[in-house]
C-alpha cells in the first residue's frame, strides 16, 4: 500500500509542476507576442529624410 501511496504522490507532483511550467510559458510566450506586435522602431536622422533621393522620388518630390 506504501508503494501506491508514493506512486500517486509522485504523481501528483509531476502534474502539479507541469501545469506550473506550462502557465509560465504561456505567459512569457504572450509578453513576448506583445513585444512583438509593439516593437515599431523610430527612426530619427541628423538631416531631414526627404533629403534622400529615395524618399524623394516615392513623394514625388524633385
Amino acid at each position: 500500500m506504501l508503494i501506491v501511496w508514493l506512486a500517486l504522490t509522485l504523481l501528483v507532483a509531476c502534474v502539479l509542476a507541469l501545469g506550473n511550467l506550462s502557465d509560465r510559458m504561456g505567459k512569457e510566450i504572450n509578453q513576448q507576442s506583445c513585444e512583438f506586435l509593439t516593437g515599431d522602431r523610430v527612426l530619427r536622422a541628423a538631416r531631414p529624410m526627404l533629403s534622400s533621393p529615395i524618399i524623394r522620388a516615392a513623394y514625388g518630390h524633385n
